[in-house]
């Protein structure tokens, strides 16, 4: 049991340290990356398959134009699957994920019914650990630095991460960057 304990407590250190290296490597700028089209509805169907089985009991809809934007592919999935986690791990019973397209912006929104963002921490949310409330510990979710790797990979996609009310009575995520060019 205690090798157990200490095997968990190795990978969370694994992980912890995973997510402090992706966060320098993109605030620094250290990667070189390479901007091609990407197929948003191709890679929120990736996302909805990997967050699946998070929890059985949400029902994780999609809504998804076509849009194509460019950017990293695996920083932008990176990026919706940061937000969706979080949305399916606080969600009551749903989650909705939209994909469009609005003048020269993809946009994906994902919204969810749990508690939300309350209006005062809205901005300090995508601040490396912090967390809304001290109820929120990485036992039920992850170490605080998710969504400033979003708004990080957003920033490298020339567009932006908001937060803001669901109409599903929860927390709305936005990401918005630049339609591909033809």
């Amino acid at each position: 049991r205690q090798l157990e304990r200490i095997e968990g407590s190795l990978q969370d250190l694994n992980d912890l340290v995973e997510e402090l290296l992706t966060f320098v490597r993109l605030e620094e700028g250290a990667e070189e990356m390479a901007r091609e089209t990407v197929d948003i509805a191709s890679q929120v169907a990736d996302v909805a398959l990997i967050v699946d089985d998070l929890r059985g009991d949400i029902e994780l809809r999609i809504e998804c134009e076509s849009p194509e934007g460019m950017g990293v592919p695996y920083l932008f999935k990176r990026a919706v699957l940061n937000i969706t986690t979080n949305a399916v791990r606080y969600a009551r019973s749903q989650v909705v994920i939209k994909c469009y397209r609005k003048g020269a912006w993809v946009r994906v929104d994902v919204d969810d019914d749990g508690p939300g963002i309350p209006q005062e921490a809205r901005a300090q949310v995508f601040q490396p650990f912090f967390r809304v409330d001290a109820s929120r510990t990485a036992d039920s979710g992850g170490f605080g630095l998710g969504l400033a790797i979003v708004r990080r990979i957003m920033a490298v996609h020339d567009g932006g991460v908001e937060v803001g009310e669901s109409a599903l009575g929860g927390a709305r995520f936005t990401l918005s960057f630049p339609v591909a060019q033809r």
